[in-house]
């Protein structure tokens, strides 16, 4: 898998910008916001059909600017993703200048990627929507289904909340609760059946990369925690608690799972053992996606370099694990990096290129 070049037009705080690839890595470095992260956040995009951070529209999309889009050409293919905010809200996919389906766009590309940001380093002992937010890109990437549906429950899920607080406000009746009540539970039953399918094929791989990665050959464990268990009951038990929220307090939404690391929890392991656990989970994610594509997917390391010692980013640069990586560091962080291609990124690599009809 190898990514030729990246364009992006009112892709977060800048107008157009067009990055060519001709290594196998490539790091990318420049000034904090100089727009290095933007653009992995880009190519991360065309893997699974959605801007990771703060995905609503206008979060992403230039100030001022009503749509924004990235295309992305490998030797196979070409991928473009089109956000528009006004006069229509609308998301367009297109491969190879087609317009297609969500569904259609994750059958027939075969562009993937795996993204290591900082973030995810805090996976254990952050919140639990960091965990769901780790099995989100490999269940869209592997099911062409996923997305569809996990978008119908982010809208069930916001209908629901309104309908809470009209209920709150008085202007609504109980009985309006039944209709997105069904749906809700459906959906969740499905998304949360995905994401234990999931942690379920992923967990032998996760115990042996850290089995291997560990010095003393420790053991981790993952335990899938799911909330959509009897969710008619919970939602029928958690209405009064939902009504005095604003907000529903159980479903897919907050499914979570656990890691243990020697049968306690890896928020009480050292630091090294965190960054092996993490590791590991990646190696896994990235070995899924090959044996679905059947070959590496594109590494996108932003900013991690600092964060792991060198035991842990050897065997992450390894030739075995990694295809194409694309890095980015404020500058060369270690010697080691020799073989890495140098793009400077800054102000003037943006808004270089002249506007595209789409």
């Amino acid at each position: 898998m190898f990514l030729r070049e990246i364009f992006l037009e009112n892709f977060r705080n800048r107008a157009r910008g067009e990055f060519k690839f001709s290594e196998e890595k490539t790091i990318l470095i420049g000034a904090n916001g100089a727009g290095k992260t933007s653009i992995l956040e880009a190519i991360f995009a065309l893997s699974i059909a959605r801007v990771f951070r703060n995905f609503r529209k206008e979060n992403f999309i230039r100030e001022s600017e009503n749509f924004a889009r990235v295309r992305g050409k490998t030797a196979d293919e070409t991928l473009e993703i089109f956000w528009q905010t006004r006069p229509k809200n609308l998301t367009v996919l297109k491969k190879n200048g087609a317009e297609i389906s969500t569904v259609d766009f994750f059958r027939q590309k075969k562009f993937a990627a795996v993204l290591f940001s900082p973030e995810i380093l805090n996976l254990s002992g952050g919140p639990p929507a960091g965990r769901r937010k780790f099995l989100t890109p490999i269940l869209l990437a592997a099911n062409p289904e996923f997305l569809p549906l996990l978008s119908r429950g982010e809208k069930l899920l916001k209908n629901r909340n309104r309908l809470l607080q009209k209920f709150a406000a008085g202007t609504a009746r109980k009985k309006e609760f039944e209709f997105w009540d069904e749906n809700l539970i459906e959906v969740s039953e499905k998304i949360t059946a995905a994401r234990a399918e999931l942690l379920e094929k992923l967990h032998p791989k996760i115990v042996e990369n850290f089995a291997e990665l560990s010095p003393r050959g420790a053991e981790l464990k993952i335990f899938f925690r799911p909330s959509a268990e009897n969710l008619r009951e919970k939602l029928r038990g958690n209405f009064e608690r939902d009504v005095a929220t604003g907000a529903t307090n159980c479903g897919f939404h907050r499914d979570d799972f656990e890691i243990f690391f020697q049968n306690r929890s890896l928020n009480l392991a050292s630091r090294g053992e965190n960054r092996r656990a993490i590791l590991a989970m990646k190696f896994a994610e990235t070995e899924f996606l090959r044996e679905k594509i059947g070959e590496n997917p594109v590494l996108l390391l932003d900013d991690v370099f600092g964060e792991l010692d060198e035991f842990c980013r050897a065997r992450l640069l390894s030739p075995n694990f990694a295809g194409q990586i694309l890095a980015t560091a404020t500058e060369v962080p270690d010697e080691n990096l020799s073989d890495f291609a140098v793009l400077e990124i800054s102000a003037q690599n943006f808004d270089t290129t002249k506007p595209t009809d789409f």
